[in-house]
């Protein structure tokens, strides 16, 4: 028996119902020619999902819906550090690094940044990001949505990362090979285009980050994010994992 079809549901009650489906989960449900009576899994992006039914095919497709149920969160995984890029990139890595499976994104103020968002310019662009990631993470069927946090100083970002989690910065112009293995969860850190600078490696290395160099070649700053969640993630102790 095939399992049963996961689509996202924008509000999953908690305690089982009537559930319509938006307009974008309606459509992929079409493509997938689905019928009254086949079994589907909602999933909400905060961590519930819930077994259901379809009952109505339409432009919004209405299901009956199971109690909710919460997956475990057993924290692993990589957040990664991603100094502000140049406008116009930042949509695109959220979208790649979030499909990759990155449980967070925190912005970082550095002293090569060409990119810049001030508090005031990020509180209004907020939402887009996030549409932006609850969309890719809807689309790779992930039960929890990554967040994105507002930009601040690197080394003030870089020193609340958890005791116990694994820390590596990619250095472009470094020798030493990401390490073979890291703990369940790592923070790891990507700078701006024109790379971080001596100081800001060295406070990094000081608050006990692995400079680690990724391929033989510089890459591009989106590149990099993706090189390095991907990279990372495959080398993460093995953890009962959430999607």
């Amino acid at each position: 028996m095939s399992e049963a079809r996961r689509l996202f549901a924008t509000e999953l009650p908690r305690g089982g119902g009537r559930v319509v489906l938006s307009e974008e989960a309606s459509r992929h449900a079409r493509v997938l020619r689905l019928e009254p009576g086949d079994a589907l899994t909602l999933f909400d992006g905060d961590g519930w999902h819930a077994s259901a039914t379809l009952q109505e095919v339409g432009k919004r497709l209405v299901c009956e819906a199971g109690p909710a149920v919460e997956l475990p969160d057993d924290g692993a995984g990589v957040e990664l550090l991603l100094a502000v890029p140049r406008a116009g990139k930042l949509d695109d890595i959220l979208r790649a690094v979030t499909e990759l499976g990155v449980r967070a994104v925190h912005l970082t103020d550095c002293e090569r940044c060409v990119g810049s968002l001030p508090p005031a310019k990020f509180a209004a662009k907020l939402a887009r990001y996030e549409g932006v990631v609850r969309e890719a993470a809807r689309q790779c069927e992930r039960d929890r949505v990554p967040r994105v946090h507002p930009p601040r100083a690197l080394l003030e970002v870089a020193a609340e990362v958890p005791d116990g989690a694994g820390r590596v910065v990619l250095a472009a112009r470094g020798d030493q090979p990401l390490p073979v293995t890291l703990p369940p969860l790592a923070w790891v850190a990507v700078g701006p285009e024109g790379g971080f600078t001596d100081r800001e490696l060295d406070g990094l290395e000081r608050l006990g980050y692995t400079p680690a160099r990724v391929g033989r070649t510089i890459l591009r700053v989106e590149t990099a994010a993706s090189a390095a969640v991907v990279l990372v993630a495959d080398r993460l102790a093995p953890a009962q994992g959430t999607r």
